[in-house]
């Protein structure tokens, strides 16, 4: 085996060579380099690379072998012991009061590192992993079919009449079908040419941050919302602007009460966390205030893929003319990990720009991804999938509102217009949140605390369950278990 690293060696030097060996390693699994259970290179291959005598090796192996950097195991070889600096032990050492001096940075770092500690604990406190990351389950998803249009798109991958010419936008193919998906599911009034492919949804808001805002500028976000859109407005220095939410989605009216008008306005029609849908007056208000008052909005999409109560709104894109709305869509409610592109829906005048600044982002991703989702579009498959998995994912959300409302009536709210993969659910104030979310553990339910989305004034006692991961029957027992626990306490 031979050393796939450089090691300081100079043999001019006064340092003995065997002395420059041990350092040279010991540096490397000091900072992790070479991890935990790395087995090294032999002594003579190692002494044929260095072009040294192989005892200058031994002699260095030897040395850490001694100080418990290496080991030696039984059957041979020479292997990095445990003394390595776990991940845990890395940050520790260099912590944040270790930073260098500020002045070197850019004033997009520091912007970065001045974010509130607050802020910080929120955007890590989501148990992604108890919602599985806002994805389906993979039972649900449709393997077999993209299995089949992937290697179909590999089979073709030597023919000619394939086209695999890069774009800034994206392959112009996956474009088109999904600007006609689009058209279709949301009434979005667009062409392939406004279509932006993303390698996954953060680069889009990242994108539209960095094009749009200046540091200053006044952005207005629901209150709650997801906290990816807070920091990347933060990073790029804008002032974020708090809009409640009521059962109505965002209370469009407090916007035209605010002082500063924003330059721009996220929203989540299908509202995050809640699930609640932004009423159609709603959306008429803010689309001719906005186009009235020259204000950008950022339509967030993702959420809209599953609704149970009420049929599909167009988007607000398709209420105005379209020309001061964004929308952002992407395709992880509905197929990740199978897709993991992000989608943006830029107005026809600035396409132009867009074109010039995705020069800078992420121009080349997954060209066999856009050619089978292009395909998985445009047969059909994508509508066939939502149809059945929509089928399954209510039975699974009828099962949990049931159970918990025959079981909690007089002590939960669940929104009604409720939609998503999860159900928002507010416990009054007679549960201990601590005790909400142990008796949840001991049942075997997944719940987590939308605390993290509230820019201020969290909800007390406000929680997601992400119904969709578990079958009904287990949704039944679990939360039969979990009411059991909760009034025991």
């Amino acid at each position: 085996m031979s050393m796939n690293f450089p090691l300081n060696i100079d043999k001019e030097s006064s340092v003995p060579l065997f002395l420059q060996i041990a350092r040279s390693l010991q540096e490397r699994i000091d900072s992790g380099v070479l991890s935990k259970g790395l087995k090294l290179p032999s002594t003579y291959s190692l002494s044929e690379d260095l072009k040294i005598s192989r005892a200058t090796v031994v002699k260095a192996y030897e040395d850490l072998l001694s100080q418990g950097y290496l080991e030696s195991r039984a059957g041979g070889g020479t292997y990095v012991s445990g003394r390595v600096l776990a991940q845990a032990d890395f940050f520790e050492r260099f912590s944040d009061s270790q930073i260098s001096e500020p002045a070197y940075f850019s004033e997009f770092s520091q912007r970065i590192l001045s974010l509130s500690n607050s802020s910080t604990e929120c955007a890590s406190a989501v148990d992604n992993e108890k919602v599985n990351f806002g994805a389906p389950p993979i039972d649900s998803l449709p393997l077999k079919t993209w299995k089949r249009i992937l290697t179909q798109e590999c089979n073709e991958l030597g023919s000619r009449s394939v086209d695999w010419s890069p774009d800034d936008f994206g392959l112009y193919t996956c474009r088109e079908a999904i600007s006609q998906y689009l058209s279709r599911s949301r009434a979005i009034k667009c062409s392939p040419e406004q279509v932006l492919i993303f390698a996954n949804c953060k680069e889009s808001l990242m994108f539209v941050s960095r094009i749009l805002l200046n540091p200053g500028d006044v952005v207005a976000i629901e209150n709650p919302s997801y906290n990816d859109p807070r920091n990347y407005f933060s990073s790029c220095g804008a002032t974020l602007v708090p809009i409640d939410i009521d059962n109505e989605g965002m209370i469009v009216s407090e916007l035209f009460k605010l002082k500063s008008k924003p330059k721009l306005v996220y929203t989540t029609p299908v509202q995050d966390p809640t699930g609640i849908k932004l009423t159609y007056t709603r959306k008429q208000d803010l689309v001719e205030w906005a186009e009235k008052n020259e204000v950008l909005i950022w339509e967030e999409g993702w959420e809209g893929d599953y609704n149970y109560v009420s049929p599909v709104d167009p988007a607000l894109q398709a209420l105005g003319s379209g020309a001061n709305v964004f929308y952002g869509y992407c395709f992880w409610k509905l197929l990740y990990p199978l897709v993991t592109l992000g989608v943006l829906i830029v107005p026809p005048q600035l396409v132009y720009l867009c074109r010039k600044a995705k020069q800078f982002a992420d121009i080349q991703f997954s060209m066999l991804e856009q050619k089978a989702l292009a395909r998985f579009i445009s047969e059909g498959h994508l509508e066939r999938h939502i149809k059945k998995s929509k089928s399954t994912f209510e039975k699974r959300r009828i099962s949990a509102m049931e159970g918990l409302l025959s079981t909690l009536r007089d002590h939960i709210e669940i929104p009604k217009q409720s939609a998503s993969l999860h159900l928002c659910i507010r416990f009054s104030e007679v549960f201990e949140k601590e005790n909400i979310l142990k008796s949840a553990e001991l049942a075997g339910l997944s719940i987590t605390a939308t605390t993290p989305y509230y820019l201020q004034s969290p909800r007390t006692n406000e929680f997601l369950l992400p119904f969709s991961l578990h079958s009904e029957e287990t949704l039944v027992n679990r939360i039969s278990k979990f009411s059991t626990y909760l009034k025991c306490k």
